[in-house]
């Protein structure tokens, strides 16, 4: 892993793009947790609309008005439509424009990360080439050029899928983890916090389990680099 790390800081030479991807990521988490914020007075409305919890535009309004710190005029509020259909039909449409601009921040979180990925794998390539092109004909002949040509390849695409997971699955999936967590909270958080042991307990089997993969993984990566050696 400290190898992994030292050959990832390669991204940092591309810094304004990864800033712009793990910004466009924690706008696309916020969509997500927009959308599962307005969906339960949606829900609630169209399936007992003439429960108490059927709520108008204006009082669905006004309370995320108080949760956010009465940033929107009372003057704007008061102007909404009071129809409990009108209300579901503004929010749904609402929640399709967040999906839409959320869907877009994550495909320019991924094409950012990717560029990013591709370029840093790139350098490296050409710094592992530059340095097999320049190793001692000694070294070649005892080591064999496929497994140097596996070192170019196989080793390099291998990085550019831990980079890619890194940048990419793993920014992503982090905000919105952290988003799902503030909408729960905020929905009922007495439920919120009795998943939390169940959400630990699930992460500790996780992370044994990758642990697992990792040690398979590198095994494998060793056995076919020997292949390759005996084979050259």
């Amino acid at each position: 892993m400290r190898d992994f790390w030292s050959l990832a800081r390669g991204m940092f030479k591309y810094r304004t793009r990864m800033v712009l991807a793990i910004v466009f990521a924690i706008l696309g988490a916020s969509g997500m947790g927009v959308g599962l914020l307005g969906a339960a007075p949606v829900l609630q409305t169209i399936l007992n609309p003439k429960s108490a919890e059927a709520k108008t535009l204006p009082v669905m309004v006004s309370e995320v008005n108080a949760k956010i710190g009465h940033l929107i005029p009372a003057e704007w509020i008061a102007s909404l439509p009071t129809g409990k259909f009108t209300a579901v039909v503004w929010v749904v449409v609402a929640l399709a424009v967040i999906t839409v601009f959320g869907e877009l921040c994550n495909f320019l979180h991924g094409y950012l990360s990717m560029t990013v990925v591709t370029r840093t794998i790139a350098d490296v390539r050409e710094r592992v080439f530059r340095h097999i092109v320049h190793l001692p004909m000694r070294v070649l002949m005892q080591s064999g050029p496929s497994n140097q040509l596996t070192r170019v390849v196989n080793d390099c695409g291998e990085l550019g899928g831990g980079m890619n997971n890194l940048l990419g699955k793993a920014i992503a999936q982090v905000f919105k983890a952290v988003a799902a967590v503030i909408v729960a909270f905020m929905t009922h958080w007495v439920l919120a916090l009795i998943a939390i042991p169940t959400a630990l307990c699930l992460g500790a089997v996780i992370r044994y389990t990758g642990v697992k993969i990792r040690k398979g993984a590198r095994k494998g990566l060793q056995a076919r680099g020997n292949v390759l050696q005996t084979a050259g």
